[in-house]
């Protein structure tokens, strides 16, 4: 705001010299014109302070940025482990704890739908295992 005060000053500064300077004499406007200089020079040196205060604030958002990128992807790659955790411990306890049958079961899985995520191919033997369980519950 300090800033934008003080380029429309120097503006305002420099037409009224324009508007003026017809009245002056030779001296008066060598005067005037180093006035001016002066006042310009001020200016651009203001203008190019703002514009490395503004550099170093957007460096530092940029940095927060990065640094809220990485947390959200950590926090991403943390719930799906949690997820694929949870999974296993379902089929876990949908086969009774038998270990080797549930890698088996993941593998046919893998055969028949390659390029799969694990977390696919978990919710799929666990639908698949629930699913029998359901047909056998109706058919008794």
């Amino acid at each position: 705001m300090n800033l934008s005060i003080a380029i429309l000053s120097g503006v305002l500064f420099v037409s009224l010299l324009i508007l003026s300077f017809h009245a002056f004499s030779l001296e008066q406007k060598i005067k005037l014109m180093g006035e001016l200089y002066v006042d310009l020079a001020e200016l651009v040196k203001a203008l190019n302070q703002r514009q490395d205060e503004f550099k170093e604030t957007l460096n530092a958002v940029v940095w927060k940025c990065s640094d809220l990128d990485e947390s959200i992807q950590l926090i991403a790659k943390v719930q799906k482990e949690q997820s694929i955790h949870q999974l296993r411990s379902l089929l876990l306890k949908l086969v009774d704890g038998d270990k080797e049958a549930a890698k088996k079961m993941i593998e046919l899985e893998r055969l028949a739908n390659p390029g799969q995520s694990e977390e696919w191919y978990l919710k799929r033997v666990i639908f698949d295992i629930n699913h029998k369980n359901s047909l056998n519950e109706s058919q008794s």
